[in-house]
């Protein structure tokens, strides 16, 4: 009996036999692709936005450990600006007398640069006349583990003429040995001019008082 053949007439498969061995085609293609004619819109595109979060959510998503960090650099920045322009100038030396650090303010007091300043004998800004009592002053600081002062002026040619006040203590190491000393400067020149004037007008009310009881004053 003859065999008869049957073709699929799905518009989607072309050409495939009803009981052969033939493999079916590929897929058609132009049944797959729609008519830009008679399709819809086109569906619209996702684009990816950065998450922005409100700075109360932002912080609620850090650790524990980060917002310890960062109060412990907030409070770094704020001590930095205490020593930096504080009224009293810091200076901290070595075991022979120079200049290792040293804050904006004692950096004025000196009149020299910071950069500049650091290296150099701290004697070196000290006035000739009180050259002598600074240096006493020094041996006291590395022999005695006690607070020294002492006044002094600063020279002329390097600043302004200022009296000041340093008060130092030596810093020891983990051997027991001085492995340097902070000294503190305090700008008293006003202070003493303002003592100065006093001493000078309490001589002058005691001379006054002195010609009056003499009788040379006449007060009417």
């Amino acid at each position: 009996r003859p065999h008869r053949s049957m073709v699929c007439s799905s518009p989607v498969y072309e050409g495939y036999t009803v009981g052969s061995r033939q493999k079916p085609l590929k897929k058609s293609t132009s049944a797959s692709k729609p008519d830009a004619r008679t399709a819809g819109p086109a569906t619209p595109r996702l684009r990816k936005v950065p998450l922005s979060l409100p700075p109360v959510l932002l912080s609620s998503t850090t650790s524990p450990a980060q917002q310890a960090q960062r109060k412990l650099e907030a409070m770094r920045d704020c001590y930095e600006a205490l020593y930096d322009y504080s009224q009293a100038g810091f200076l901290r030396l070595d075991t022979q007398g120079k200049i290792v650090e040293s804050n904006q303010t004692a950096a004025t007091m000196l009149g020299i640069n910071r950069k500049i300043l650091i290296g150099q004998p701290l004697l070196d800004f000290i006035g000739q006349d009180d050259q002598e009592t600074f240096q006493r002053h020094c041996r006291n600081v590395l022999k005695k583990d006690l607070r020294q002062s002492c006044e002094v002026w600063l020279r002329e040619e390097t600043s302004a003429v200022r009296l000041v006040s340093i008060e130092s203590r030596a810093v020891q190491d983990d051997s027991g040995h001085i492995a340097h000393w902070w000294a503190m400067l305090l700008d008293i020149t006003d202070r003493k001019r303002a003592g100065d004037g006093l001493k000078t007008t309490k001589e002058q009310l005691e001379q006054v008082l002195g010609a009056s009881n003499t009788g040379l004053w006449n007060w009417n």
